[in-house]
């Protein structure tokens, strides 16, 4: 299951009402509470909890534009270095990305970029190994993944 299908999935489970949260719909309908005393009152229950559940989504995208033309498009950078298009600011002081993507820009305090990934190893399947498990390619063969994927992790961890 891909992240973001897991999202979605926890978000309509979010959502969805059983028998005893809509029976205490009701009864607090009788008692005159409005859907917005309810609701006020559900927030502030929520907000006196505290939860060290994270959302993680992996934007990975193989073979997709490469990071001058999204990311990191090095502004300042020698023509050679650079991306094909301009950069613009974002809501983050000191980070500007792609001027292709205005509506990331505004939301950029939400996400994280990470711009420091290398690895010596030829090729790309040996970087996706690395990144995904946490571990080099077998040198048998690189192709070949002997660890589990943090998806598989999540998975397992979550179940269905």
């Amino acid at each position: 299951m891909n992240a973001i299908a897991f999202g979605c999935e926890e978000f309509r489970r979010n959502l969805a009402i059983d028998r005893r949260g809509f029976v205490k719909a009701g009864a607090l309908g009788m008692a005159g509470l409005s859907l917005p005393q309810v609701l006020k009152a559900e927030s502030t229950a929520d907000a006196a909890k505290t939860s060290n559940e994270k959302s993680v989504i992996i934007l990975w995208q193989r073979g997709g534009p490469s990071q001058h033309e999204t990311w990191d498009p090095k502004p300042d950078a020698p023509q050679d270095y650079r991306g094909a298009f301009g950069a613009m600011s974002t809501n983050v002081p000191g980070i500007q990305i792609c001027d292709l993507l205005p509506k990331c820009a505004k939301v950029m305090d939400k996400f994280s970029i990470i711009r420091s990934l290398y690895h010596t190893d030829a090729g790309h399947s040996a970087g996706d190994q690395i990144m995904f498990t946490g571990y080099p390619p077998n040198k048998g063969n690189p192709n070949e993944n002997y660890y589990p994927s943090c998806g598989s992790i999540v998975a397992e961890q979550q179940g269905h």
